[in-house]
């Protein structure tokens, strides 16, 4: 709806690991199976999966493609990987390796040595001993317990903590529409528009919401996916998307959106303020677009002024208003 007035007569009027290949060379291996992740902190990572039992039979746990740990009739232990047997006289056994006694969470302050030294050449020493042990070149700790060694009749057993499957990444998410802090006129129709993407999967569901309520979902989705929203009615609205990956890792998108009842557009206060120009006011609500156009004859209407209202009131001047007789009407546009 629009109003005009004749600035002659002025009518006014009203207008959104494989870690778990633990084999060997021979069989002997027990291994638990579990679920946590290795974290990564300063550089370091370390293994906070569940714990896996391992028995020395001949075979090597291989911990890494650079360390397999195991032993031979007699001696220590040592680095099949990169070693033929056990270093009794350099006493670096197993190399790329060191030990301390203490908690996998205190890895960052404990004193390593290796591994003759460790346990003082007394190996029956660190049996049932909470330990870590550090891979050096890989800067890997984790959590190590001593539990049988054979003696002079070789093989050990042991439990250790693994790696675990890699941590899920949560996707990411965006709500593009309706912008943040928008301003609408009640009631609103529009269209709710998000962004989603998942780092180490697929995005497979996008649940939007308004207040918390529930509007609607896409499944599996594009990487953008929209949902139409009709009729909402006046008031402050916080408008969410939220997106779940195929691993049900989540992460909430939201904004803001105001809906309100626009007041009635009245034209008054018009005035010739020289002889090219005319000014006058009419009423708004703020946050609203509205446009201001002219006619010479009451039926060909040309845009003058646009505008976002500011306050309830928007002051229009028209510069070309030259002529003897202009008509002006103001109405609100669209919602966006």
């Amino acid at each position: 709806m629009s109003f005009t007035f004749s600035h002659q007569a002025w009518p006014w009027r009203h207008a959104a690991a494989s870690f778990a290949r633990l084999c060997g060379r021979q069989p002997g291996l027990v291994l638990a199976v579990g679920l946590l992740a290795a974290t990564s902190l300063h550089g370091a990572q370390l293994w906070q999966g569940p714990v896996t039992q391992f028995t020395q039979a001949g075979n090597a746990d291989q911990l890494t493609a650079n360390v397999w740990i195991t032993r031979d009739a007699i001696m220590g232990i040592y680095n099949a990987r990169t070693e033929a047997g056990y270093d009794k006289i350099g006493g670096h056994s197993p190399a790329d390796t060191e030990w301390a006694y203490g908690k996998l969470s205190d890895y960052a302050t404990l004193t390593y040595a290796p591994w003759v030294a460790w346990n003082g050449k007394s190996p029956p020493s660190m049996l049932d001993r909470e330990a870590v042990l550090h891979l050096i070149s890989e800067d890997i700790y984790l959590a190590v317990k001593f539990t049988a060694w054979g003696g002079s009749s070789g093989g050990f057993s042991w439990q250790r903590s693994t790696p675990g499957p890699a941590a899920n990444l949560a996707p990411t998410a965006q709500l593009t529409a309706p912008a943040d802090g928008a301003i609408v006129a009640a009631p609103w129709s529009g269209t709710l528009l998000a962004a989603t993407a998942d780092p180490d999967g697929t995005v497979a569901l996008v649940e939007f919401f308004a207040n918390g309520t529930r509007l609607g979902s896409v499944t599996n989705p594009a990487a953008a996916s929209s949902l139409r929203v009709t009729n909402l009615a006046a008031g402050a609205y916080v408008l969410s998307a939220v997106a779940t990956d195929n691993a049900g890792g989540t992460t909430t998108a939201t904004t803001a959106l105001l809906v309100v009842t626009p007041a009635p557009i009245v034209l008054r206060q018009p005035r010739r303020a020289s002889t090219q120009a005319f000014e006058f006011i009419h009423s708004a609500t703020a946050g609203l677009r509205y446009v201001v156009r002219r006619s010479t004859n009451g039926v060909t209407w040309a845009p003058c002024q646009t505008n976002t209202a500011a306050g309830t009131d928007v002051t229009v001047r028209d510069e070309g208003a030259t002529g003897s007789f202009t008509l002006y009407s103001a109405g609100r546009l669209p919602n966006p």
